[in-house]
């Protein structure tokens, strides 16, 4: 598949960026509105408790000081067979600087859940003229 420009420049920003935010949603509603999402969520987590409930999840990513961003939402899932290596990969993709950088460090690998966002859609955010001018843009982009 070709990547037209918005494309590459998500898939991109995507590959730099390993930070994101995961907005679960309560029982009483669902998110507003091929790039999947690998997180990590302790196994008692509330988090994991709503998307058990209810499984539509958005995830933004990008938190400055660029002001650009993607936002995504879709259907999450529980990646029930993970192996040593696929764990081992997802936390070379982070590159942990130290310990405390994220409480997930903290649990036993038996207490980490791994969650696959499949994206049903992905916008992109670029207000960034100077780092990003291939793509900037006062609109919200349609990636997928």
């Amino acid at each position: 598949m070709e990547l037209n420009d918005i494309q590459k420049e998500a898939r991109d920003f995507l590959t730099e960026h390993v930070t994101s935010a995961v907005a679960t949603v309560s029982r009483e509603g669902t998110p507003d509105e091929d790039f999947n999402f690998y997180f990590l969520t302790s196994a008692h987590s509330r988090k994991l408790k709503d998307i058990e409930f209810n499984s539509n999840i958005a995830v933004v990513v990008g938190f400055g000081p660029q002001t650009i961003t993607i936002q995504a939402g879709g259907n999450a899932e529980v990646v029930r067979d993970q192996d040593e290596m696929f764990m081992n990969n997802i936390f070379k993709k982070i590159k942990f600087k130290n310990l405390d950088q994220w409480p997930v460090l903290h649990l036993e690998k038996e207490g980490i859940v791994i969650l696959k966002l499949n994206t049903a859609w992905m916008t992109l955010l670029n207000f960034d003229k100077e780092g990003h001018p291939k793509t900037f843009s006062h609109e919200i982009q349609k990636v997928i």
